[in-house]
């Protein structure tokens, strides 16, 4: 982490990958739900 904090463009460079990681995360969640609700 003290990489990051040192260097600001790293930090913001993990800071979007972390939010994508986590867009990713609610887009497949959101598909498990639906087919969970109407897939059957």
């Amino acid at each position: 982490m003290k990489i990051f904090l040192k260097d600001p463009d790293a930090t913001a460079d993990f800071g979007i990958e972390i939010s994508k990681l986590i867009s990713k995360s609610k887009i497949m969640l959101l598909k498990f739900i639906y087919w969970k609700t109407w897939g059957w």
